[in-house]
């Protein structure tokens, strides 16, 4: 009967950090439906209202570094519960500034304030659940973080239609608020906290991951990853009003239709036991990268439709088997590891939306998607070097 309400317990607290991950990494895309509507209240350029994205993103990526180490000494659950509630405020405050210059700063801040989930959640996940529930956590977190590419973007430009775009920051300064409640609530402190490194060992500890070939390699494709992504998306609403003639709605559809892609998360696990984890990598890169190549030369609808679930579903397994390969090349560093493939996922999201509008400014549509198929194709070249049997 104890044994039943322990699973029972980590199935709710499982589903909580689902959720935690799924709004707060959310943040990061909420701004990609709104670049139009900010080009005309600020009266910017495309590529200054792009730095709102890159703007969060950057500062999310450096802060992946070190909130790790600061959960170290403040707890893990003080640090989950104290971001959400830092994001829930200045997600609050941003709409009350009429300079664009306010809002990036805000979303500085933001990045700062949101990145002391992600990091933090996978090293309680591995301290709080028990050995043979983890794996199925982790994997379900990192789905939420995909899924939230989506969701991000869809509840918000939602919201920006039915009210306008300060309403987006204030509902979801709301959520994060209630979020932080409920985590506080609900999520026990770790009884037995791992103290890791500190401060004065971090850069050494970095320097010994990086020397490591095959981890750096990963972190290479890393970097494309949201990259191409998010430059993806930003570049699809100009595509599909111009080129292909869509209303907002349909446009607004093809974004909702991204999460039928992210199903294919939670299945990178049980495709990496089955079939050659490289073979999955390799296979999913190329997925992604044909897709953006035949949205380039096809220009239709259906192919759109099609092709851009192909697309993310390649995205949605890439991303959970590299924390995989990752984890297992770091060996006895892969916490830290796992820590710098954070930031460098997130370094590429963060120059993603502004390389999308320089893209779209200086070679088109088209080009711009050839473009993104030639960085994906670069990943999985580079994942056909990994020497993935001689360290496993």
């Amino acid at each position: 009967m104890r044994k039943n309400r322990v699973n029972r317990n980590e199935v709710i607290l499982a589903t909580l950090l689902f959720w935690c991950g799924l709004v707060v990494v959310a943040s990061n895309y909420i701004t990609i439906p709104l670049m139009s509507v900010f080009n005309q209240q600020f009266h910017a350029s495309s590529e200054q209202t792009a730095l709102l994205g890159t703007s969060f993103s950057f500062a999310y990526a450096f802060s992946c570094l070190l909130v790790g180490v600061l959960s170290n000494q403040f707890g893990r659950k003080r640090m989950m519960v104290g971001g959400l509630i830092l994001l829930s405020v200045v997600t609050v405050i941003i709409p009350f500034g009429n300079q664009l210059s306010w809002l990036i700063v805000g979303r500085m801040i933001q990045g700062i304030a949101a990145s002391s989930f992600a990091p933090v959640a996978v090293i309680y996940i591995s301290e709080k659940f028990s050995k043979g529930f983890k794996g199925t956590v982790v994997g379900l977190v990192s789905a939420s973080f995909l899924i939230s590419a989506i969701v991000g973007q869809i509840v918000s430009a939602y919201i920006s239609q039915l009210l306008n775009w300060q309403a987006v920051f204030y509902i979801f300064g709301m959520i994060y608020l209630l979020t932080a409640l409920i985590l506080f609530t609900y999520a026990a402190p770790v009884s037995k906290q791992n103290q890791g490194i500190h401060f004065s060992q971090l850069l050494h500890q970095y320097w010994k991951v990086l020397r490591k070939k095959n981890l750096a390699k990963l972190y290479l494709i890393a970097l494309t990853l949201l990259f191409v992504f998010v430059a993806f998306y930003t570049v699809l609403e100009n595509y599909s009003v111009h080129i292909l003639h869509l209303s907002k709605t349909m446009v607004f559809r093809i974004r909702a239709l991204g999460i039928v892609g992210m199903m294919f998360a939670p299945l990178a696990d049980k495709l990496a036991k089955m079939f050659d984890i490289k073979r999955v990598l390799i296979l999913s890169l190329l997925s992604s990268l044909l897709s953006l190549f035949i949205v380039a030369v096809y220009p239709y609808l259906n192919v759109l439709i099609v092709m851009s679930l192909l697309f993310v579903a390649g995205i949605s397994i890439i991303v959970p088997v590299l924390i995989i390969l990752v984890g297992k090349f770091g060996q006895e560093q892969a916490g830290i590891a796992v820590s710098f493939y954070t930031f460098t996922l997130f370094l590429g999201a963060s120059f993603g939306p502004l390389a999308g509008v320089q893209l779209l400014t200086l070679l088109g549509e088209k080009i711009t998607f050839l473009t993104l198929a030639l960085i994906l194709l670069f990943s999985m070249l580079m994942a056909f070097t990994l020497e993935i049997k001689g360290e496993q």
